[in-house]
């Protein structure tokens, strides 16, 4: 017996030692995520983790309920399409697993998989790419530091962005490691895996920019093996994304579709990618450049592909913003750090091949990596404890408790202000996890891409709090005015109001609409007297219509004036029609802003221009010398909204306080910026005008330059007297940007600061003169309303006139009882109805019958090729035993 556990050790002493050095590597990463928090049936807390709760449990409950992943939730955003833009396979492992533990103990066991899993994924990773046992090992041993780097908290991967929230992204990370090697095996092997397919297919469930990279790296693989058999290649390649794009295709096809529904949220970060590695990362260079040397110089294929994602990551990193805010540069930082990581672990690897001992080095370097991760100093595990303890252990959490528990089942939504001191809960989003804990809808949410009512959400926290947690790029943010607030929470059918911050409390306790329910420490609960907490209503006016091909800006335009909310808008930007009399007006996006610039009772500010750019300059001019570039002649400027004029169109744009134009650009950094308004003046006057900009400015009145005004600084505001000719006068705003934020903000008054009430703002040749006209009945004729996720059902005697449903517009509701549903400001769902009873579902569109009918074909496939092989491989077993 002893003999044979010599022998075998003598024969797999590679293999054991490689096992035990991965058991090591993973026991040590799980040390640091205490079990007996981790098995704790608590809520999870800490970062973005609040807003991933409610996720999980409303998959479970569609999923299991009614067989689907896409599907309405009610509970954040004023409604949103749940996984229709997000990454679902994290949150349906989690589903699962409830099913044998509690939902809390699942989340957090899936939440830490990609952690704990990713040395693992790398070794057999390297391993189908025909590393040898070596080297596959030393790239295990390096994912220590990798998941340890606290140069970043939040860019993906590592394990502090995945207690951050990016759950997702550190689970797709295995997949995207493990479909690297396969694939590169297939290519090798000239070989068609329905293993890769499914890892593929698993990888683009989890996350995006994991897809991304995983997509160009094997479509350059091709070209990595040369002319050799490239054909057999190609046709291996095509068969895996043919196959992977039928398995996803009932989720990609309606993401291609219904893609103008998502938002834009984020943009790059002003960083300095060589600045945002760790010290260290200068040791590895040399190890770097020897693998990249050493792999072209022997056509090392497998080296050569692994060197391949360095230069593919950066160039994301560089262009990924500029595509789309939502690909900002830091989400591909991760992926440039993995491959430096590996390289350097290859080079090493290579260097040390010939060695004899090269496994004792291999145990040295294991230890000094574990010597150093355990003794540097890192608060990975108070990281650990603070999420996974859990909201209920808080300290605080009797507070929390009192104030959102009891309004289970209560009418209307819960809103609150965003405050620090939220963080004593265990995040400051703690309040998005609400939906979770008990049936009370809220205002605000996660997944913010994925919901166009977010638009109108972080707008309402900008107006009711001491500062916004962001915003998406359509949305100029405002200030807090809680007066304001009260309307635009009212229009949202908020009832509820969980106030911290001093202002906001005193703004709610000095307003007659508000109630006080509650004080709970320094919270206060109020309740919005004013709103009967109804889904359903019948608006004082009848709409007015815009034709627009930018229904986000012009639902955002809507809301910044403040005047226009009794006076809602259908949005018409498909083949949609109405008719005179469900809609009395219908005005083009010109008249519309016009509009509503003269609805404003704030005459001092100039809120609608056109606006033309970017023209861009060269990195490093300071502003200074940026400003006096003039890319384009000044008299030669025609402003006309859609005209194009030196290769740039001019874009109407209507805000109230400073205009951010950050948004309207990618990159937003390095340009010059037009901006025209047109201020006509009933008579020749004198008037005060008012300026605010970041950076530099110059100001154009007619055609003359009257102000070059350096950096003022937000609501700094500096003055210049003016004189208005009678008629149409030309304004414009010249402003440059090198970095950090850009806005303008102007306002007019006379000479003594007050409001002007001769002047009128336009970029349309005429302002339509429409008077609103009422509506027949009120709210008090609908009845019977009964909301759910998949369903809104009303009874109303008010025929014909128009109902709005305060829930987000999306196209897959469908409607009886009235003929059509139209998308009004700000952003919600009207109908007239033809019948007493009026009932609103979530249905499917072509693009989502399509999509699973391919899916469909797809799976018959997948799972024909899986029987296939299973039973050539029973035949072959068969054949060996005979």
């Amino acid at each position: 017996m002893y003999m044979h556990i010599l022998t075998f050790i003598s024969k797999n002493g590679k293999r054991i030692f490689s096992a035990f050095v991965l058991i090591i590597i993973f026991l040590f990463l799980l040390s640091y995520f205490d079990l007996h928090y981790i098995l704790s049936n608590t809520t999870p807390t800490g970062g973005d983790t609040p807003a991933h709760n409610y996720l999980a449990k409303h998959l479970k409950e569609t999923f299991f309920t009614r067989g689907t992943v896409i599907s309405w939730a009610k509970g954040w955003w004023c409604g949103f399409p749940m996984y229709q833009y997000y990454f679902f396979f994290p949150y349906l492992l989690m589903s699962i697993l409830s099913f044998i533990i509690p939902m809390n103990i699942a989340f957090k066991i899936v939440s830490i998989l990609g952690v704990v899993f990713l040395p693992l994924g790398v070794y057999f990773s390297f391993k189908w790419m025909n590393f040898d046992k070596t080297i596959s090992l030393i790239s295990s041993i390096a994912m220590i530091p990798f998941l340890f780097v606290n140069t970043h908290t939040m860019w993906g991967v590592n394990i502090y962005s995945t207690l951050a929230g990016e759950i997702s992204n550190s689970v797709s990370f295995i997949f995207f490691v493990l479909f690297l090697g396969s694939f590169y095996n297939d290519m090798e092997r000239i070989r068609f895996r329905l293993r890769t397919v499914a890892l593929f297919t698993l990888l683009f469930y989890s996350h995006f920019f994991t897809s991304v990279i995983a997509g160009l790296a094997s479509f350059f693989l091709l070209f990595i093996f040369g002319k050799n058999n490239f054909k057999q290649r190609f046709i291996v390649y095509m068969k895996l994304n043919v196959l992977t794009f039928l398995l996803i295709a009932w989720w990609f096809i309606p993401i291609l579709a219904k893609n103008s529904y998502s938002l834009e949220y984020g943009g790059d970060w002003d960083v300095t990618l060589w600045k945002t590695f760790p010290s260290y990362t200068i040791a590895l260079i040399p190890f770097v450049l020897f693998a990249a040397i050493y792999g072209i110089l022997k056509k090392r294929k497998n080296l050569i592909f692994t060197f391949l994602l360095l230069p593919l990551s950066i160039i994301a990193f560089y262009t990924g913003g500029k595509i789309n805010a939502s690909f900002p540069n830091i989400r591909f930082w991760p992926f440039i750090f993995y491959a430096l990581m590996i390289m350097a672990s290859v080079g090493f690897g290579y260097m040390i091949e010939r060695l004899r001992a090269k496994e004792i080095l291999v145990t040295a370097l294991f230890i000094l990596v574990i010597m150093l991760t355990a003794n540097s100093p890192n608060d990975v595990r108070a990281w650990v404890k603070w999420n996974n303890e859990g909201l209920e252990k808080k300290s605080d959490y009797a507070t929390f408790r009192d104030l959102v528990l009891p309004l289970d089942n209560t009418p209307g939504r819960l809103a609150n202000d965003l405050h620090g001191y939220n963080n004593h809960f265990g995040s400051t989003r703690v309040f998005e996890t609400v939906p979770y804990l008990i049936n009370k809808d809220i205002l605000e949410g996660g997944i913010v891409n994925s919901a166009s009512g977010s638009m109108f959400s972080y707008y309402i926290q900008c107006a009711t709090s001491q500062s916004c947690a962001g915003f998406p790029t359509v949305v100029n943010p405002t200030t807090f005015n809680m007066e304001k607030g009260t309307k635009y929470l009212k229009l949202a059918n908020v009832k509820h109001f969980i106030a911290y911050w001093d202002k906001t409390r005193k703004a709610l306790l000095n307003n007659p609409e508000w109630k006080l329910l509650k004080s709970v420490g320094q919270y206060q609960l109020f309740e919005l007297k004013s709103n009967d907490g109804s889904y359903v209503y019948i608006p004082e006016n009848k709409p007015l219509t815009v034709r627009t091909k930018h229904w986000k800006e012009s639902n955002m335009e809507w809301i910044y004036t403040i005047n226009a909310l009794d006076t809602p808008f259908i949005l018409l930007y498909n083949s949609q029609k109405v008719s005179t009399s469900e809609s009395p007006a219908i005005f083009s996006e010109d008249e519309y802003l016009g509009f509503l610039s003269n609805l404003s009772n704030e005459n001092d500010e100039i809120p609608l221009w056109l606006t033309l750019g970017p023209f861009y300059f060269t990195s490093g001019i300071p502003d200074e010398k940026a400003i006096e570039i003039d890319p384009v002649d000044i008299s030669s400027l025609n402003p006309e909204s859609g005209h194009e004029q030196f290769g740039r169109i001019w874009k109407p744009i209507l805000r109230y306080g400073p205009i951010f134009l950050d948004g309207l650009y990618k990159p937003s950094f390095n340009f010059i910026n037009y901006n025209c308004t047109t201020i006509y003046s009933e008579i020749e006057q004198k008037a005060l005008l008012h300026y605010s900009n970041d950076d530099q400015a110059r100001i154009y009145l007619n055609g003359e330059l009257i102000v070059a005004t350096p950096f003022t600084g937000i609501y700094n505001y500096k003055t210049k007297k003016i004189l208005l000719r009678k008629g149409n006068n030309s304004l414009i705003y010249k402003v440059e940007q090198t970095g950090g934020g850009v806005f303008f903000h102007t306002k007019l008054t006379d000479l003594n600061g007050k409001p002007l009430s001769s002047v009128r703002y336009s970029i349309a040749s005429t302002i339509p003169n429409v008077t609103t006209e009422k509506t027949i009945s009120l709210s008090a004729a609908i009845k019977e309303l009964e909301i759910s996720d998949q369903r809104i059902r009303f009874r109303t005697k008010a025929l014909h006139q128009p109902h709005i449903i305060k829930f987000s517009y999306f196209p897959n509701w469908k409607v009886r009882g009235a003929k059509q549903i139209f998308h009004v400001t700000p952003n919600f769902m009207l109908v007239y109805p033809e019948q007493e009873e009026v009932t609103l579902y979530y249905g499917t569109l072509f693009s989502d019958i399509a999509g699973q009918t391919l899916t469909f074909i797809g799976g018959i496939i997948f799972a024909g090729a899986v029987f296939s092989q299973m039973m050539k491989r029973k035949k072959h077993y068969e054949n060996q035993n005979t």
